[in-house]
């Protein structure tokens, strides 16, 4: 048997691999059941011991077929929360319509709050994962927009 490469999922940060076989190595160990799944992922070959949750969706996947795994860790009073967002080929998400520029509203808000979620999202990579992006995202928002009309022309940064 080939001997590869563990492959480890970085918090945030989405992963694309392809499957290298139809069905993973299933069995147990003294941690537990397992599904070894042999992948490709950025032109070298990995094992991926995917968790239970990120099995279910793989399992019905076929040899050449690809996913992305996005690993996100949160708190939940206090305790550390791993969840996953598994996005496969053939359920790969559409893309959102975006308004034209003359559709848009004159006001910059939805921009400078998409902009702040983006920083906060970088200063949890950078901090880790005991932060909430959501209130850094707001405090950055109001720091950013306070004197500021909606409808002004002031530029916020």
């Amino acid at each position: 048997m080939t001997q590869r490469q563990k492959l480890v999922l970085a918090h945030n940060a989405p992963i694309t691999i392809s499957l290298l076989f139809d069905e993973p190595v299933c069995g147990s160990n003294e941690y537990g059941e397992f599904a070894m799944y042999a992948v490709a992922c950025n032109g070298s070959e990995y094992s991926f011991f995917a968790p239970p949750e990120v099995h279910k969706r793989l399992i019905s996947l076929k040899k050449g077929d690809s996913a992305t795994i996005t690993k996100h860790i949160n708190t939940d009073n206090g305790k550390r929360v791993i969840y996953y967002d598994v996005a496969t080929s053939e359920q790969a998400p559409k893309p959102i319509d975006l308004p034209k520029q003359s559709e848009k509203k004159q006001d910059r808000l939805a921009e400078i709050m998409l902009q702040c979620y983006s920083d906060a999202l970088e200063i949890q990579q950078k901090l880790g994962s005991m932060i909430d992006t959501s209130r850094i995202a707001i405090t950055l928002f109001i720091s950013r927009t306070k004197n500021i009309n909606s409808f002004s022309k002031q530029e916020v940064y």
